[in-house]
């Protein structure tokens, strides 16, 4: 059930617009609207009186303080039989505890049980959403975490049993990492997650800025996939028991970035995970590969890559596979020097005076200058940039500082986008053989915005 939040009685008729139940939230009996909500909640323990009050009422759905005392949630049943009772139980402070906070709710004669906790971290609400499979068969059960990191457990909770979702009406929401309820039906497309819904999701720190929760549930949608993808923000120290939770909730495939794109194996940045297996690759090289033979092919042409990080292997070893001479540029030329050796190619000094001598084709910037936060960085001056040049970014938001440079220095520019795009093309491939990146591309870019 989808369950819109509220605290304003004028809101109640905006929120029934949307065709889901509605909550209301009260502090006194006064503040109930003329049109009886589906669900009346009370978070005050000691507000007995109106407990009681509300019941009287016969709303669908009572939802009361897991503390408050026992004689009401008995009152209630014996007296309004008809009015199904939620035992609910929140922290706002941290998340822990959970099985004896279920067997105490067990105890209590209700309908349901609802557990909401503040997630710290994903680790909190990936332990909630462990616990939530474990449980969700034994007693009616709604589980999932407030805050930040825990927008992405209110997504999942309905592939594991949580039988209500409490969202918010656009722009008001009544707790801490509270969805709207546009975004649920909108982008996640609630009404059709169930618990055959595979789950995918992107993993890695900081994921604040990828807008591939919207792409790739849209794509979803459009290919008819029973599935969800949601973003989780891991960090490095996080993922062996990030990975062990998202295991145990039978995750079906994952995209990675930084910091954990070496994780799994070398340069991975889609897994596949079926039973206790799983299978990696790396799609980052053949997306910059495909952008780039737009303009014709790469064998034999001359390219530099900046940067020396994960990304700029995989993209210099897919660049070498198709034929061309490939050149590291570093700021730490000694790690430039090192992947040379190891990829079998050649570096350059980062002051690029070769670069005013020398001529290349295709320029890459795979470091992250130019990322959220250093939009106006450049990673090399304007002077080094050849008019004849292919010039590509790997920073997905548009064209860059540095693309801009290039394309009124009139060279041809490559965005970080037509690469995200092909590469998500042959990551969905890797996950469902039968979606051809071909056919995926044009779907892609049609849904990605901007």
């Amino acid at each position: 059930m989808l369950c819109v939040s509220t605290c304003l009685k004028d809101d109640v008729e905006a929120a029934k617009k949307y065709g889901c139940a509605v909550e209301m939230r009260l502090s006194a009996l006064e503040e109930l609207p003329e049109a009886m909500p589906t669900m009346l909640t009370i978070m005050d323990p000691l507000q007995v009186d109106l407990a009681l009050s509300l019941a009287a009422l016969g709303p669908e759905w009572l939802s009361l303080p897991w503390d408050m005392p026992l004689e009401v949630f008995q009152t209630v049943k014996a007296n309004w039989p008809q009015v199904k009772i939620i035992a609910a139980y929140h922290d706002f402070e941290k998340t822990g505890g959970l099985d004896q906070i279920y067997a105490l709710c067990r105890e209590i004669p209700c309908d349901m049980i609802k557990m909401v906790t503040m997630a710290n971290s994903s680790l909190d609400s990936l332990r909630m959403m462990v616990f939530l499979k474990e449980h969700a068969d034994e007693f009616l059960l709604t589980a999932f975490c407030m805050g930040t990191f825990g927008s992405f457990s209110r997504v999942m909770a309905p592939t594991l049993g949580s039988q209500i979702a409490f969202c918010s009406l656009p722009g008001k929401p009544t707790a801490p990492g509270q969805l709207s309820v546009e975004e649920l039906l909108q982008t996640y497309h609630y009404h059709s997650l169930t618990r055959k819904t595979k789950l995918f999701a992107l993993i890695g720190s900081p994921i604040d800025h990828s807008l591939s929760y919207i792409t790739h549930n849209a794509l979803f949608r459009k290919v008819g996939a029973d599935a969800v993808y949601v973003k989780i923000p891991l960090e490095r120290h996080e993922f062996e028991e990030g990975f062990t939770y998202l295991s145990n909730l039978g995750i079906t495939g994952l995209s990675v970035t930084r910091p954990l794109k070496d994780c799994f194996t070398p340069l991975a940045n889609t897994v596949r995970c079926f039973k206790d297996q799983i299978e990696t690759c790396t799609t980052d090289g053949v997306g910059m590969g495909d952008a780039l033979e737009q303009y014709g092919a790469l064998a034999g042409k001359r390219a530099i890559v900046l940067g020396a990080g994960p990304t700029a292997s995989a993209i210099i070893q897919e660049l070498l596979l198709r034929g061309a001479d490939v050149f590291i540029a570093n700021r730490t030329e000694e790690k430039a020097k090192k992947m040379a050796e190891h990829l079998g190619c050649l570096h350059v000094s980062w002051d690029l005076p070769s670069l005013l001598t020398q001529p290349y084709d295709i320029l890459v910037n795979a470091t992250s200058v130019g990322m959220v936060g250093e939009e106006s960085s450049l990673p090399i001056e304007e002077i080094y940039l050849r008019q004849t040049a292919i010039v590509a970014d790997v920073i997905s938001s548009g064209e860059t500082a540095l693309l801009q440079m290039a394309k009124k220095r009139g060279c041809t520019i490559v965005t970080g986008r037509e690469m995200w795009l092909r590469q998500a093309a042959h990551q969905f491939h890797f996950w469902d053989s039968s979606l051809r990146p071909a056919d995926v591309l044009p779907i892609l870019r049609e849904i990605m915005p901007g």
